[in-house]
């Protein structure tokens, strides 16, 4: 049998187990779009973040203001 995302699959699985594996293939799929779009948005918020930097005096060692838990020179300072 042939799933869409996982290819050929063994003839003795459950339909349980196929309709879990459309589920999970569903939220994976969600999982990366959503993903992409918080990148997008960090990207938009980057400048915001260098003006917030320099006006605070923010330290290359210092955490990032966006939020990741990188340090600023790892993260946004580049």
């Amino acid at each position: 049998m042939y799933i869409d995302g996982i290819g050929e699959i063994d003839e003795d699985v459950s339909e349980e187990e196929i309709v879990e594996i459309k589920r999970l293939l569903a939220e994976k799929e969600r999982l990366e779009e959503e993903a992409e779009r918080l990148k997008n948005k960090i990207n938009e918020l980057k400048p915001q973040i260098h003006a917030l930097a320099k006006k605070e005096n923010i330290g290359r060692n210092d955490p990032c203001l966006c939020g990741s838990g990188k340090k600023y020179k790892k993260c946004c300072g580049r």
